[in-house]
């Protein structure tokens, strides 16, 4: 005989009463674990999957137009001071 089968044979004969009260005790905990967590509060958002299938393309959000790929532009920072020393003492400055 294994350790497993062993084992089995413990639980369920000797021990079958406190498996079972252990068994219990957990499906109790694990049904209160759901009510507490489906509560509906006062001002928290949910979720309506049904709106959200049902929506048409007129409900979309319109989405910006990003800058990736097209690399940084400089030339303002350039233009805006005069040497790379007062570019350097203004960054300097911005950052303390």
């Amino acid at each position: 005989m294994t350790n497993t089968e062993a084992l089995g044979q413990i639980l369920y004969t000797k021990y079958i009463f406190y498996f079972q009260a252990a068994g219990l005790v957990l499906l109790v905990a694990m049904i209160g674990a759901i009510v507490l967590t489906l509560r509906h509060k006062q001002g928290v958002k949910r979720q309506d999957i049904a709106t959200q299938v049902a929506r048409g393309p007129a409900a979309q959000s319109k989405s910006a137009r990003s800058n990736r790929g097209r690399g940084y532009d400089n030339r303002s920072l350039a233009l805006s001071h005069s040497s790379p020393q007062s570019c350097l003492r203004s960054a300097f400055l911005a950052s303390s």
